[in-house]
């Protein structure tokens, strides 16, 4: 190798680094952060704030917090036409044990509560003791159908050769003329009659419902 050569060799400079280097942040510019726009504890209070309200409102209308709401009771109301019912008596034929009656929810409807279903009778001639001239509202009587038992739903049939209303369910009986407990868990348990429909006969002979004498299920104090 030449001396030419060799000084060439000697003073050649390495190529510039093209690498980047990361470029350092200017610290007078401090990071962004995000921050809450209502603070956890701005949030605590205005909730519990707004439960007490709340609460105090449904105390003051209703007198208990979240209580249900009970629809009022249907007033007096025509249930039949006593006409009517006797024309169905006297077409029954001689010895017949049928029984001529309508079923009514009231003073409350159905949808609202099952346990007000009650029927109206027309009382047989032999279980008044003193029938005298008809249309008369001693051949009426009118009775809840929820069982003093357990709730079933009683009906009108005969047993022991008498007229009464039969429970499905358990096997109670009652009278047909006083809903007196006659037979089954009813009567072993000595629970109450089942509860009267008050009845009034209007001057046009319509049958008046115009109370609600005890309590589904629960039946009446008096007989």
């Amino acid at each position: 190798m030449s001396t030419g050569e060799k000084k060439s060799a000697t003073t050649a400079t390495p190529a510039p680094s093209t690498s980047s280097q990361p470029t350092p942040q200017d610290e007078s510019t401090p990071p962004t952060s995000k921050k809450p726009l209502v603070s956890r504890r701005t949030f605590l209070k205005a909730a519990v704030g707004a439960s007490t309200v709340l609460a105090a409102a449904s105390m003051a209308t209703s007198g208990q917090i979240l209580g249900p709401l009970i629809p009022d009771p249907e007033g007096l109301r025509v249930i039949a036409n006593a006409v009517a019912l006797e024309s169905d008596y006297a077409r029954l034929p001689a010895g017949s044990t049928e029984i001529v009656s309508r079923f009514f929810s009231w003073p409350y409807a159905e949808s609202e509560s099952p346990y007000y279903k009650n029927i109206l009778v027309r009382l047989p001639d032999e279980l008044v003791p003193d029938p005298g001239p008809t249309p008369s509202i001693s051949h009426y009587a009118s009775w809840n159908l929820t069982c003093v038992h357990l709730r079933c739903i009683v009906n009108p049939g005969r047993d022991d050769d008498e007229y009464r209303l039969l429970c499905p369910c358990h096997g109670s009986q009652y009278r047909l003329k006083d809903a007196v407990p006659v037979k089954g868990p009813a009567k072993v348990l000595g629970l109450r009659p089942l509860p009267r429909i008050r009845l009034r006969l209007g001057s046009d002979n319509s049958i008046i419902a115009e109370e609600f004498d005890g309590e589904p299920g629960i039946g009446r104090t008096q007989i």
